[in-house]
């Protein structure tokens, strides 16, 4: 077999009187050093070991990584509510469209979550099983707040 021709350029050219027996042996001169299901395979060096290893152990951090959750409540989200001195539009601007209104717009309330940041909004279409806290805000004829109450929300 001529040394300087790959392993498929030499197939190519003993294609009319090489045998499998030298086939096998050129591929094992070429750098393929067992056979896998009758097929040669290329080794692994440690440097390629090493990379893959850290590859998988890259991906593998990742991973666990994004299970974790971070907290979606934030501890300042209702620091803005003072009453007597907040009015319904700051309000809306701050915390979005309430969950409901009564007497007119009078009163607002809002679905909260709580977590370990602090409170969090519920939006309407997620149900009520993260629903912890109602925030209940009354306002009077000039839209600013009389009163509020963050009420527990029982467990259906």
């Amino acid at each position: 077999m001529d040394q300087g021709l790959s392993p498929i350029a030499w197939m190519t050219a003993t294609t009319d009187g090489g045998s499998e027996l030298d086939f096998w042996q050129a591929l094992e001169d070429n750098g393929f050093t067992h056979r896998v299901n009758g097929v040669g395979a290329r080794t692994m060096d440690s440097f390629s070991r090493w990379r893959c290893t850290l590859v998988v152990m890259l991906l593998l951090g990742i991973s666990i990584a994004a299970c974790t959750t971070q907290p979606l409540g934030r501890s300042d989200l209702l620091s803005f509510i003072r009453d007597g001195q907040t009015n319904r539009e700051q309000t809306i601007l701050s915390l979005g469209e309430p969950a409901a209104l009564y007497e007119g717009g009078r009163i607002l309330a809002f679905r909260l979550g709580k977590d370990d940041g602090g409170h969090f909004l519920v939006g309407k279409g997620a149900g009520f099983s993260s629903v912890k806290i109602s925030l209940i805000m009354v306002f009077d004829d000039h839209g600013v707040l009389l009163r509020h109450s963050l009420v527990q929300v029982k467990a259906p």
